[in-house]
């Protein structure tokens, strides 16, 4: 793993683990899509962004493909990546992840944690 992609993940982890802590519209399943894309951006040398198909991430998130889509477009909304679907079936859906709350592709940042 090369420095930069070190930084990458360095970003983003945290970004989703506070979520699932303090995020209360984040359930397992959401982890469990958050993790596939992760698994498949590693596999891809942590790209810019990430193209794949639903089908190949529910099928490693081990999810039906109804609740990967679900999952993808909450994901979106929520400021946790951005999601570009594609209807075309020879072109994968765009995924990129959003960093940290100053990231210019973010909505503002990570919910506000509970004293």
């Amino acid at each position: 793993m090369t420095w930069s992609s070190f930084m990458k993940l360095e970003g983003t982890l945290p970004r989703i683990f506070h979520g699932l802590r303090y995020d209360h519209r984040l359930g397992m399943s959401h982890l469990a899509v958050y993790m596939a894309l992760m698994e498949q951006w590693y596999t891809d040398g942590f790209q810019e962004h990430l193209e794949t198909y639903a089908r190949t991430t529910a099928r490693l998130a081990k999810v039906s493909l109804a609740t990967c889509y679900g999952c993808l477009s909450d994901l979106d909304c929520y400021g946790y990546i951005s999601y570009q679907a594609s209807f075309d079936p020879r072109i994968g859906s765009r995924i990129e992840f959003k960093i940290g709350p100053d990231d210019p592709r973010g909505q503002g940042g990570l919910p506000i944690r509970p004293d």
